[in-house]
Formats: structure tokens, C-alpha cells, sequence
């Protein structure tokens, strides 16, 4: 969405450990800051129903702050799918036994997607509780992805 934490989260892991690789996880359903870095300058996209949806909203067009942190403090931003976000839902409730809205799942969904490597530690953050209980239990069972869609 806006950066903010992807932001915050850069400029203090990188102040303390500058060669620390961060990199920025979104849904892949109205990426805004993944194409404005893109872009190379703040855009707007359309936003889409999706799983994630703490992640959505705009960054600004006169974006004066996170924009230009995440591209100066971002190694990467990397986009996952419905299917993929559902998955890291799934188990962080099934290993981890955490309920976690689409957002806070990012960080498991794109490990278990292998679409970040690690060659060490990694930490991920895991936030926000917000999902609705009956779409966390539909993603728990099994349900398709396209099916979760349209209940986003």
C-alpha cells in the first residue's frame, strides 16, 4: 500500500545492519508501490479484491516520504498471488497455529512459493488478525483460490 512499514522497517534494519538484504511483499491484485517503483515515480493503480487487503490503497501521487525510502531501502518487491497468499494463511494456522489476515501471511506465502531464497536467518513480520472468520476457515479447508477470490 502506502510503504509505510515496509519504509520503517528498511531505514532501521538497514541503519543498524546496512548490508541486510529487506525486501517488500505485496499482493500481486494492485501493487501500488511495486509500480510506482516500477514507474520510478508514484502511480496509481487499480485496486482489486484480494485476499491481502490491509496491503491496498494508493501511495500518493505527491508522495513526498515512502516512496522514495522504499526505493533507496528496498532490495526488492516481490508480488504473490491469491492462491499463494491463501497458502501461507493456511499454514500459518496449520504449523504455526496463528490466524493471520492475508497481509500478515505475505512473508510465509512468498518462502513457500520459494520466490525469496535464503542463505541465513530470515524474519518475517507477521500483523494483523483482521480476517473474517468464515473466508479463514473456507482458506483452512482447502477451498479454490478463485473461489476466496470472490469472497475477498
Amino acid at each position: 500500500s502506502g510503504g509505510g512499514l515496509a519504509a520503517g522497517v528498511a531505514a532501521a534494519v538497514k541503519g543498524v545492519r546496512p548490508n541486510t538484504k529487506v525486501i517488500g511483499i505485496s499482493m500481486a491484485r494492485g501493487a501500488a508501490m511495486k509500480a510506482s517503483l516500477d514507474a520510478g515515480r508514484p502511480v496509481e493503480v487499480e485496486e482489486l479484491p484480494t485476499l491481502a487487503d490491509s496491503l491496498g490503497g494508493g501511495i500518493g501521487l505527491d508522495n513526498r516520504l515512502t516512496f522514495g525510502m522504499c526505493r533507496d531501502l528496498l532490495d526488492d518487491v516481490i508480488l504473490l498471488s491469491e492462491g499463494e497468499i491463501a497458502a501461507g494463511i493456511r499454514h500459518a494456522y496449520e504449523e504455526e497455529r496463528e490466524i493471520v489476515e492475508g497481509a500478515g501471511a505475505v512473508g510465509i506465502a512468498a518462502l513457500l512459493a520459494g520466490k525469496v531464497k535464503t542463505a541465513g536467518p530470515a524474519v518475517l513480520i507477521l500483523s494483523g488478525r483482521n480476517i473474517d472468520m468464515a473466508l479463514h476457515r473456507r482458506i483452512v479447508c482447502g477451498e479454490a483460490p478463485s473461489t476466496v477470490e470472490r469472497a475477498a
